[in-house]
């Protein structure tokens, strides 16, 4: 079948499915960098609590490190922002497995136009 023959509905079926292919791979990286941010926050967290009282202790605030009187008060904002990156981690997961339905609808879909075209080929 050449690529002049392939119906319209075919075309717009493959283009959907390429088209969510390419969201789910940009998805899917957000997420990569998503959980790396996680593990990042929770290093940081574990080397804080083993800081002892009297060690002073530096947060980045842009291109500047500023002292940090309570350490404690870091560490709960630390946790603050780590709750919001797994929600946020979460809404991604669900995304990705929504997109994952929908390429596998629009797979199943493909496959019966094309065994479809070549029965009546």
């Amino acid at each position: 079948m050449a690529a002049g023959d392939v119906p319209p509905q075919v075309q717009n079926q493959l283009r959907q499915y390429q088209e969510t292919q390419q969201k789910l791979q940009q998805l899917t990286e957000q997420k990569q960098q998503m959980e790396m941010k996680v593990q990042e926050l929770e290093r940081t967290v574990e080397a804080l609590q083993d800081v002892e009282g009297d060690t002073p202790v530096y947060r980045n605030v842009g291109r500047v490190l500023v002292g940090v009187d309570e350490p404690e008060d870091l560490l709960g904002e630390l946790a603050e922002e780590k709750e919001t990156l797994e929600v946020r981690l979460n809404s991604l997961e669900d995304q990705e497995d929504g997109l994952r339905d929908r390429m596998e609808t629009l797979q199943e879909t493909l496959e019966d136009m094309m065994g479809g075209q070549a029965a009546q080929a």
